[in-house]
């Protein structure tokens, strides 16, 4: 399915005025010598624009993904994938989606998730 909303592939500078961290879980490996998702290594710290979604953008969003609250613009980066995760100001969102629009490699839009616990779970990776 298509991203439906309209988005312009320019990004000036002033647009992207917040700083983000973008991180994907990575395995542990636990006291009884199993594996788990409880660490994460950074991808990348870039600069941003962090949209809350309501209204209408929040219903086209969600024709994609079922369950969504923020829109992340950048520049594109290659290598971004849903289930990783983004950190923000200590607050946490997971990627649902990572969309570049027009497929010309200029822009990333990541429709996100912010996890609930995420204002008490700053962790070591808040900007």
């Amino acid at each position: 399915m298509a991203f439906s909303s309209p988005i312009s592939t320019n990004i000036s500078a002033g647009t992207l005025q917040h700083w983000i961290v973008i991180v994907k879980p990575t395995l542990a490996q636990d006291s009884a010598g199993g594996w788990a998702e409880d660490a994460e290594s950074r991808v990348a710290a870039v600069r941003a624009q962090v949209l809350a979604l309501t209204g209408r953008e929040l219903y086209a969003a969600q024709q994609q993904v079922s369950e969504v609250t923020h829109q992340i613009t950048m520049r594109y980066l290659p290598g971004i994938t849903a289930n990783m995760n983004v950190w923000f100001r200590g607050r946490q969102f997971r990627i649902q989606a990572a969309v570049d629009p027009d497929e010309t490699r200029k822009v990333l839009v990541m429709l996100c998730l912010e996890r609930n616990n995420s204002a008490r779970d700053a962790g070591g990776a808040a900007i």
